[in-house]
């Protein structure tokens, strides 16, 4: 006002004088409007996730800023700043399982090789990424073979075929045995027996199969 800045409220008394010489006085009273605070907001969001602001969408760190007047024009300015949270790493997770048999992860069961990817929320965190797998071990079978008949007192030598993985073997019964934790027992026939043999592999892995064996008694000529 007259070559001169106010910024604050102040009164100020100008002088006029007209063509007739007489003197005015003119009082201006300046009032200024409250100052408008500039605002500044901190937006946290998880590696992967996004955030939509004013029509855009951000995926990173950034800064935003916003210019606003109020209705007595007054301006303002409003920074907004995205700030990436570091996440956990991602977690690989695998479950092994026998052939035959069946794996439950979360809360489904698997029967056969599988993959897939979860995450677990948290309300004080990112998400955590699980990667998960189902893997089946190798099979593991074992094969006795046909039934055999022999004679009474002959002795015979059981010799089954089986996969390469396996290191573990179980017959039973043990009668007529000459042993029972080997691959290839002797058995002495003397009556009409099953025998069972169980294999395991390193896993404990197993499989089971039998096989009977049929004696034709010897009958004295006396």
């Amino acid at each position: 006002i007259q070559n001169t800045w106010y910024h604050q409220d102040t009164s100020i008394q100008v002088f006029y004088k007209n063509s007739q010489g007489c003197d005015s006085l003119h009082t201006i009273e300046l009032r200024f409007y409250p100052k408008v605070q500039n605002t500044i907001d901190s937006i946290s969001i998880c590696k992967g996730d996004s955030i939509l602001i004013n029509g855009n969408w951000y995926y990173g760190s950034s800064q935003i800023q916003q210019n606003f007047s109020n209705q007595f024009g007054c301006d303002s300015i409003k920074q907004t700043q995205i700030l990436l949270r570091p996440g956990p790493e991602p977690v690989d997770l695998s479950f092994y399982f026998c052939q035959g048999d069946s794996v439950e992860i979360e809360n489904i069961w698997y029967h056969s090789d599988a993959s897939f990817t979860d995450r677990k929320s948290s309300l004080f965190s990112c998400d955590t990424v699980i990667n998960y797998r189902a893997i089946t071990y190798d099979d593991v079978y074992v094969d006795l073979g046909q039934d055999i008949t022999l004679n009474q007192g002959e002795a015979f030598i059981l010799n089954p075929s089986h996969s390469s993985n396996v290191i573990g073997y179980k017959w039973y019964p043990s009668e007529g045995l000459s042993c029972t934790d080997c691959s290839s027992p002797e058995i002495t026939a003397t009556h009409d027996i099953t025998y069972y043999l169980e294999v395991s592999d390193q896993n404990g892995c197993t499989s089971l199969d039998s096989i009977t064996i049929r004696v034709n008694e010897i009958k004295s000529d006396i």
